[in-house]
């Protein structure tokens, strides 16, 4: 999986799990795609809520 090979090779430093009704990008990807890219359009405006995360365990904690 290429996500988590560039999250392991630290060239990913944030990751954000965002809700699936935000994400303009299903439109692109998905068979019944939500309507999150049609309200950017047509708003010019982008809602992300976010989910979750995943926090990096600093050096101390390895």
């Amino acid at each position: 999986m290429a996500l988590r090979q560039s999250y392991e090779r630290r060239e990913i430093t944030e990751i954000r799990w965002i809700n699936g009704d935000d994400n303009p990008a299903d439109a692109f990807t998905k068979a019944s795609p939500n309507r999150a890219l049609e309200r950017f359009i047509d708003g010019n405006k982008l809602t992300v809520r976010v989910d979750g995360w995943v926090q990096r365990p600093t050096s101390f904690d390895v």
